[in-house]
This record gives structure tokens, sequence and C-alpha cells, in this order.
């Protein structure tokens, strides 16, 4: 999807959510690692401290637990 994008318009900006963040995105969505050099964006919008993602390893996705 990300390549599609692209291939319409370069200037697109794409954002990607999961562990494996590819290289032709340009933001890193909630599952994925904090990249530096690559904006963020919670995009959940669920605190940290709720039971909400008590499914999800948070130490491994770069956010504190």
């Amino acid at each position: 999807m990300i390549a599609a994008s692209k291939a319409v318009n370069p200037n697109y900006v794409m954002g990607a959510s999961g562990y494996d963040f590819p290289a032709n995105a340009d933001v890193a969505l909630h599952l994925n690692p904090i990249i530096p050099g690559v904006p963020y964006v919670e995009s959940e919008g669920v605190p940290q401290t709720s039971d909400y993602w008590d499914w999800v390893d948070c130490v491994a996705c770069g956010r504190p637990a």
C-alpha cells in the first residue's frame, strides 16, 4: 500500500503500524518501536496505564510498560 501510494505521488506521507517498520514509510504508528529520526504517532489514543495494552509487550515496542 505504501509503495502504491508513493507511485501515485512520492510526496504523500504514509504511516505504518507493526513491529517491522517498512523502509518506505514516513511515520511510525502506535505499534512501531520509537525510531530515532522518524516521527511517531500514538494513534490509538489510549493511556499506557490502561488495560488496553495488556495484549502487547509495550517494552518490546519501545514504550514504557
